[in-house]
């Protein structure tokens, strides 16, 4: 925009400096005398001229900010000094609101913040104990699971042992229909099953072992160990197939269900009823014959 008004000035300054092309010189294009001379000197005068207009406007320019900035730290100021009033006026209030009502302050803080405070203390304390009960019952566990696997070295070597189930504390409802025990569900650092159909593809490749290990209320643990444990397909409804030989502590009541199929809530096998009652009564999915010879479930883990 600045080269074309200095374009525009230079033009009317030196519009009557041109000479007139004579009919010779419209005929054969030649510059007329001089020319050359007056390019350099109109090209001179016009970098004089952008300049002085651009170092005017950038004076302006920078006056115009100067005054913004002026009129901004004096607003600022105002509003600064306009602010502190209303503090100092609100410090006052508060002040004579505390020395008239000081003692109606202790008498609400009395009635009212510190059984606020004692219960608090109380639900702590209380939360405390929980905890250390919690935590005592925690290594007692530990120390019980630590001290069994010590005196049974023979099965709980180091190995690649595949959680099927785990259950002990009730934190995950085991009460599932078929499609949920077949695809399985839960937490796998937690309460969970593994998967009927999971289980097929792993015990159809290789041999594997089946360990369960039991723990009562009261700390005690015991085992049982079958040296082969393979199940059938879902069209033979996941029955056990094979348990291979036993050892262990927790006696072989295993070996009943051999050759039973797996039952939930709302999926009978057999022909009948009984083992929807059988997923009822133990609050679970197993492998159960029909009722009354509905045998309490283990827990389990693959080797």
């Amino acid at each position: 925009m600045v080269k074309n008004i200095v374009k525009v000035l230079i033009f009317v300054v030196f519009c009557g400096l041109f000479p007139s092309r004579s009919n010779s010189e419209h005929t054969t294009g030649q510059e007329p005398e001089g020319s050359e001379w007056l390019k350099a000197h109109l090209a001179a005068f016009e970098s004089r001229i952008e300049a002085k207009l651009i170092a005017r406007i950038e004076e302006k320019l920078l006056s115009r900010i100067e005054d913004l900035a002026n009129s901004a730290k004096t607003a600022f100021e105002q509003k600064l000094g306009d602010i502190s009033t209303r503090i100092s006026g609100l410090e006052s209030i508060v002040e004579r609101t505390c020395e008239q009502n000081t003692s109606d302050v202790k008498q609400l803080i009395q009635e009212t913040l510190l059984p606020r405070i004692e219960n608090y203390e109380n639900n702590v304390l209380s939360a405390q104990e929980q905890t250390v009960t919690r935590i005592t019952r925690l290594v007692k566990d530990e120390t019980n699971h630590l001290q069994y696997v010590v005196n049974h070295p023979g099965v709980f070597r180091e190995t690649l042992w595949t959680p099927i189930q785990r259950r002990f504390d009730g934190s995950t409802d085991f009460q599932r229909n078929w499609t949920e025990y077949r695809n399985g569900f839960g937490n796998p650092h937690g309460e969970h099953w593994l998967g009927l159909e999971k289980l097929y593809d792993l015990l159809r490749r290789h041999q594997h072992e089946l360990l369960i290990v039991l723990e009562d209320f009261e700390g005690v643990i015991a085992h049982a160990h079958y040296s082969h444990f393979r199940i059938g397909s879902e069209s033979e409804r996941y029955a056990i197939k094979s348990l291979g030989e036993y050892s262990g502590t927790a006696g072989d009541a295993l070996r009943l269900q051999e050759g039973a199929p797996f039952s939930t809530q709302g999926a009978a096998t057999n022909g009948g009823s009984s083992e929807l009652t059988c997923a009822s009564l133990h609050q679970g999915g197993w492998w159960y014959w029909k009722f009354p010879w509905c045998t309490k479930r283990y827990g389990g883990v693959l080797d």
